[in-house]
C-alpha cells in the first residue's frame, strides 16, 4: 500500500490556548484498535516512526526535520502531552478515530474563498485559499459528524476569522484567527473543532496607533529596542500642546 500524508500542508498542534503544544506526541493505530502502526516521514516509507514528538512551534520533527506523517492505511490518532503518556496509551489530550488519507492528502477542491461564508457537509476534503480577511462559520459538528476534515491556508494579508456553530468551540474557544500566510486544517470531534495550524494575529515592530484628543495625541508603539537583550519593547508617548513629544512610560520584554 501507499505511503499518504495524514495533512495537505505542514501540521502545527495547539493546545487550548492557542499556543504550539511543545513536547507533545503523536501516536498511530489502525482504526477503531489500540494497535499502534508506524507512520513515515514521506511517500517512500522512510525512517518509520511508532511515534512523532512536536517541536517548540507545535510541528512533527524527526531527527531535527519537521515531516508530515505519512500513513498506510484507515487509522487512529492521539495526541499524548509526553512521551510518557504516549508509550503506556494513557492520558491522550485528543483522539480522531477512522481517518482516512489520499493521495493529495486532502482528497477535495482548492476553493477560493474571498468573503464571509458558513460551512456545510459539502466542504469535506477541500482546501479554502482565503484572502480579504472574512469570518467563516463552521459546520455544526452534531451535522457532519465525527472525523469531518477540511484544510485552509490564508492567502491574503489580513486576518482570518474561524467562528464555530452556534456555542461549539474551536480549540476550547468560540473563535480563532489566523494571520497571513497561516495554513492548517480543522478536524471535528464528537463535540468541538481541533484546529491545527492557526495562528493569532500578531504585532509587528513599528506598528503605530494614534488617538487624537482635544490638544494632543497618543501613540502606542510596539519597537525592538538597540539593546540586544530586549526582544520587545512598548512606548506610550504623546505631544504637549506645542507639538513637544514626550515619553511617559516605556515597557520592556528582556531576554536573560
Amino acid at each position: 500500500m501507499a505511503w499518504n500524508p495524514i495533512s495537505g500542508t505542514m501540521p502545527q498542534y495547539l493546545d487550548s490556548n492557542g499556543d504550539p503544544y511543545s513536547g507533545a506526541v503523536l501516536k498511530a493505530y489502525s482504526a477503531g484498535t489500540t494497535t499502534n502502526i508506524t507512520m513515515a516521514i514521506d511517500s517512500t516509507g522512510a525512517s518509520e516512526q511508532t511515534t512523532i514528538a512536536l517541536d517548540a512551534a507545535g510541528y512533527p520533527e524527526v531527527s531535527g526535520n519537521n515531516v508530515i506523517p505519512h500513513i498506510q492505511e484507515t487509522y487512529k490518532l492521539s495526541l499524548y502531552p509526553t512521551q510518557a503518556a504516549a508509550d503506556s496509551d494513557t492520558g491522550a489530550l485528543w483522539t480522531q478515530d477512522d481517518m482516512t488519507v489520499s493521495a493529495s492528502g486532502s482528497g477535495g477542491e482548492v476553493l477560493a474563498v474571498t468573503g464571509g461564508i458558513t460551512m456545510d457537509d459539502t466542504y469535506e476534503g477541500d482546501t479554502l485559499s482565503i484572502t480579504n480577511s472574512p469570518t467563516i462559520t463552521l459546520p455544526a459538528v452534531a451535522t457532519v459528524g465525527e472525523g469531518f476534515v477540511f484544510f485552509f491556508r490564508n492567502a491574503g494579508t489580513g486576518t482570518v476569522t474561524f467562528d464555530g456553530s452556534g456555542s461549539e468551540t474551536i480549540n476550547g474557544s468560540a473563535t480563532v484567527t489566523c494571520s497571513a500566510g497561516a495554513a492548517g486544517r480543522f478536524i471535528s470531534s464528537a463535540t468541538a473543532w481541533v484546529a491545527e495550524g492557526v495562528k493569532e494575529a500578531q504585532l509587528d515592530k513599528d506598528n503605530t496607533f494614534t488617538q487624537t484628543g482635544a490638544a494632543s495625541a497618543q501613540t502606542f508603539k510596539s519597537d525592538v529596542a538597540t539593546d540586544t537583550n530586549v526582544v520587545a519593547q512598548l512606548d506610550f508617548s504623546g505631544e504637549d500642546d506645542g507639538g513637544n513629544t514626550t515619553i511617559y512610560t516605556r515597557a520592556q520584554m528582556v531576554q536573560s
